[in-house]
Protein backbone atom coordinates (compact mmCIF):
# COMPACT_ATOMS: atom_id res chain seq x y z
CA UNK A 1 0.00 0.00 0.00
CA UNK A 2 1.34 3.42 -0.87
CA UNK A 3 0.76 6.97 0.24
CA UNK A 4 -0.44 9.83 -1.85
CA UNK A 5 0.38 13.46 -1.00
CA UNK A 6 -2.55 15.80 -1.50
CA UNK A 7 -2.65 19.55 -1.10
CA UNK A 8 -5.76 20.80 0.67
CA UNK A 9 -7.55 24.10 0.04
CA UNK A 10 -5.70 25.68 2.97
CA UNK A 11 -2.36 24.84 1.39
CA UNK A 12 -1.43 22.04 3.81
CA UNK A 13 -0.03 18.83 2.40
CA UNK A 14 -1.89 15.73 3.63
CA UNK A 15 -0.97 12.11 3.11
CA UNK A 16 -3.75 9.60 2.39
CA UNK A 17 -3.46 5.84 2.16
CA UNK A 18 -4.31 4.37 -1.21
CA UNK A 19 -4.37 0.82 -2.54
CA UNK A 20 -1.97 1.47 -5.36
CA UNK A 21 -0.23 4.32 -7.08
CA UNK A 22 -3.26 5.14 -9.22
CA UNK A 23 -5.23 6.36 -6.20
CA UNK A 24 -7.91 3.65 -5.95
CA UNK A 25 -9.15 3.55 -2.39
CA UNK A 26 -10.23 0.44 -0.50
CA UNK A 27 -13.82 1.63 -0.43
CA UNK A 28 -13.97 1.70 -4.23
CA UNK A 29 -12.48 -1.78 -4.48
CA UNK A 30 -14.86 -3.09 -1.82
CA UNK A 31 -17.80 -1.54 -3.63
CA UNK A 32 -16.70 -3.19 -6.88
CA UNK A 33 -16.39 -6.59 -5.18
CA UNK A 34 -19.86 -6.26 -3.64
CA UNK A 35 -21.34 -5.27 -7.01
CA UNK A 36 -19.70 -8.25 -8.68
CA UNK A 37 -20.95 -10.63 -5.98
CA UNK A 38 -24.47 -9.23 -6.34
CA UNK A 39 -24.36 -9.66 -10.12
CA UNK A 40 -23.24 -13.29 -9.75
CA UNK A 41 -25.90 -13.96 -7.10
CA UNK A 42 -28.57 -12.75 -9.51
CA UNK A 43 -27.18 -14.33 -12.68
CA UNK A 44 -26.64 -17.90 -11.43
CA UNK A 45 -30.33 -18.68 -10.64
CA UNK A 46 -31.44 -17.05 -13.90
CA UNK A 47 -29.04 -19.18 -15.95
CA UNK A 48 -30.02 -22.36 -14.08
CA UNK A 49 -33.70 -21.63 -14.64
CA UNK A 50 -33.18 -21.13 -18.37
CA UNK A 51 -31.12 -24.33 -18.58
CA UNK A 52 -33.89 -26.32 -16.89
CA UNK A 53 -36.46 -24.88 -19.31
CA UNK A 54 -34.26 -25.96 -22.23
CA UNK A 55 -33.90 -29.45 -20.72
CA UNK A 56 -37.69 -29.75 -20.35
CA UNK A 57 -38.12 -28.67 -23.98
CA UNK A 58 -35.62 -31.30 -25.08
CA UNK A 59 -37.49 -33.98 -23.10
CA UNK A 60 -40.75 -32.83 -24.72
CA UNK A 61 -39.10 -33.33 -28.12
CA UNK A 62 -38.12 -36.88 -27.12
CA UNK A 63 -41.75 -37.60 -26.16
CA UNK A 64 -43.00 -36.16 -29.46
CA UNK A 65 -40.51 -38.20 -31.47
CA UNK A 66 -41.43 -41.39 -29.58
CA UNK A 67 -45.15 -40.78 -30.07
CA UNK A 68 -44.67 -40.06 -33.79
CA UNK A 69 -42.59 -43.22 -34.25
CA UNK A 70 -45.15 -45.26 -32.30
CA UNK A 71 -47.99 -43.94 -34.41
CA UNK A 72 -46.11 -44.68 -37.62
CA UNK A 73 -45.36 -48.20 -36.41
CA UNK A 74 -49.01 -48.78 -35.48
CA UNK A 75 -50.28 -47.41 -38.83
CA UNK A 76 -47.90 -49.73 -40.66
CA UNK A 77 -49.65 -52.67 -39.03
CA UNK A 78 -47.47 -53.67 -36.09
CA UNK A 79 -50.48 -53.74 -33.77
CA UNK A 80 -50.37 -53.07 -30.05
CA UNK A 81 -46.97 -53.05 -28.36
CA UNK A 82 -45.06 -52.05 -25.25
CA UNK A 83 -41.47 -50.90 -25.56
CA UNK A 84 -38.76 -48.56 -24.41
CA UNK A 85 -37.85 -45.82 -26.84
CA UNK A 86 -34.15 -45.71 -27.71
CA UNK A 87 -33.60 -42.07 -28.68
CA UNK A 88 -30.02 -42.65 -29.79
CA UNK A 89 -30.97 -45.23 -32.44
CA UNK A 90 -34.54 -43.94 -33.01
CA UNK A 91 -36.13 -47.34 -32.42
CA UNK A 92 -38.19 -49.26 -29.89
CA UNK A 93 -36.77 -51.97 -27.64
CA UNK A 94 -39.36 -54.64 -26.86
CA UNK A 95 -39.82 -55.29 -23.14
CA UNK A 96 -41.79 -58.55 -23.31
CA UNK A 97 -38.72 -60.71 -22.83
CA UNK A 98 -37.10 -58.50 -20.19
CA UNK A 99 -35.99 -54.95 -19.64
CA UNK A 100 -33.54 -53.97 -22.40
CA UNK A 101 -30.58 -51.72 -21.71
CA UNK A 102 -31.38 -48.37 -23.27
CA UNK A 103 -28.98 -45.52 -22.50
CA UNK A 104 -30.80 -42.96 -20.34
CA UNK A 105 -31.51 -39.68 -22.08
CA UNK A 106 -33.89 -37.70 -19.88
CA UNK A 107 -32.34 -34.28 -19.29
CA UNK A 108 -34.85 -32.33 -17.17
CA UNK A 109 -34.41 -32.55 -13.42
CA UNK A 110 -37.47 -34.79 -12.99
CA UNK A 111 -36.45 -37.08 -15.89
CA UNK A 112 -32.69 -37.23 -15.33
CA UNK A 113 -31.34 -40.71 -15.96
CA UNK A 114 -34.69 -42.01 -17.28
CA UNK A 115 -36.02 -43.41 -20.56
CA UNK A 116 -39.42 -43.36 -22.22
CA UNK A 117 -41.81 -46.27 -21.87
CA UNK A 118 -44.24 -46.35 -24.82
CA UNK A 119 -47.42 -48.39 -25.07
CA UNK A 120 -49.85 -48.53 -27.99
CA UNK A 121 -53.22 -50.28 -27.57
CA UNK A 122 -55.46 -51.96 -30.17
CA UNK A 123 -57.16 -48.66 -31.04
CA UNK A 124 -53.88 -46.84 -31.66
CA UNK A 125 -53.96 -44.87 -28.39
CA UNK A 126 -50.40 -44.00 -27.39
CA UNK A 127 -49.25 -43.84 -23.78
CA UNK A 128 -45.81 -42.54 -22.83
CA UNK A 129 -44.16 -42.32 -19.42
CA UNK A 130 -40.66 -41.56 -18.17
CA UNK A 131 -39.31 -44.53 -16.20
CA UNK A 132 -36.13 -45.37 -14.33
CA UNK A 133 -34.64 -48.61 -15.65
CA UNK A 134 -32.91 -49.33 -12.36
CA UNK A 135 -36.23 -49.67 -10.50
CA UNK A 136 -38.39 -52.75 -10.77
CA UNK A 137 -41.15 -51.59 -13.10
CA UNK A 138 -44.45 -53.31 -13.67
CA UNK A 139 -44.58 -52.41 -17.36
CA UNK A 140 -43.48 -55.76 -18.72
Amino acid sequence: MGFCALKSDSGNVEEKKVLNGRGISRAVVLLAVVALALAVAIAVPVVKSRQEKMNRSLDDLYVKAAEDDAYLRWVQGSGPFKALYDSENKRFEDIRSGMPEVPPYGTAEEHEGMVLYVSVDEDGNIFTQWIDQTEDNAYR
